[in-house]
């Protein structure tokens, strides 16, 4: 996804806005994932622990429908028409739900690797990129044909991936790096992906204790990637905990 920090900001506001609104309904309990539509009016959100999205009016802070799916989401794509939301999930079966939001039904299930996360979609809506975290890659399907046309092989647990405003660049974040946690630099990492040759550009590493990534959003001017993780102090003594003492969250 492309992103601004006012276009960020607003979702979450929204976000909390909405759900403190309807705090005495009890099924609403772990909202972890979000996306608005086009116009920003209506918003779905992945409630994990009840197995569920939530469409929510976005304006009047109220819930339009509950669509269940078959095991915990973990992340949501929706297409340009706000007619499809595309859902991947937890589990080793590699589903990914294909909700068609005017019945409120899942349409279809496409495959993948294990347990899907961060579905993107290309600029045509002919492909749909998904990280497989415990696969340590990225599956490639093609919409038309329904199937997965490729693997991508990344560098350990990617979690979170988002798309130049061209398509040409998949930047994907590694949860975690492919260092031993007895040495003295442990870092993750950012894999850059050539979306038209389906190549490895670069594995970028980041700075010693960005750990734990989970998130990632791309310019509008396509020059820079945002990148959420943890970020700990590797080189202090564990004599305390408090004041970020031992870990902090972090943007790099």
């Amino acid at each position: 996804m492309n992103c601004t920090l006012p276009k960020l900001l607003s979702l979450l506001l929204l976000s909390s806005l909405s759900f403190a609104a309807v705090t005495a309904d009890p099924v609403v309990s772990s909202p972890s994932f979000l996306v608005a539509d086009p116009s920003g009016k209506r918003i779905y959100v992945a409630d994990e622990t009840a197995s569920q999205v939530i469409e929510l009016n976005a304006e009047e802070g109220k819930i339009l429908q509950k669509i269940p799916v078959p095991s915990r989401p973990t992340g949501l794509a929706l297409s340009k028409a706000g007619d499809r939301l595309y859902v991947t999930s937890h589990g080793a079966k590699g589903d990914v739900f294909v909700i068609d939001l005017d019945t409120g039904k899942i349409a279809t299930t496409l495959k993948a690797g294990h347990t899907t996360m961060a579905p993107v979609l290309s600029a045509d809506e002919s492909i749909l990129y998904v990280c497989n975290r415990f696969n340590d890659d990225v599956s490639v399907i093609d919409l038309k044909s329904q199937r997965e046309v490729a693997r991508l092989k990344v560098v350990r647990e990617p979690m979170s991936a988002a798309l130049t405003s061209d398509g040409g660049i998949l930047a994907v974040a590694n949860h975690r790096g492919d260092d031993a946690a007895t040495q003295p630099d442990v870092a993750g990492t950012v894999s850059l992906i050539d979306t038209r040759t389906r190549k490895l550009l670069a594995n970028i590493r980041l700075h010693n204790g960005s750990v734990g990534v989970r998130g990632i959003c791309i310019s509008p001017d396509d020059r820079y990637a945002f990148v959420s993780h943890i970020l700990a102090r590797n080189h202090v003594p564990a004599t305390h905990l408090d004041n970020g003492w031992l870990n902090t969250g972090g943007i790099s």
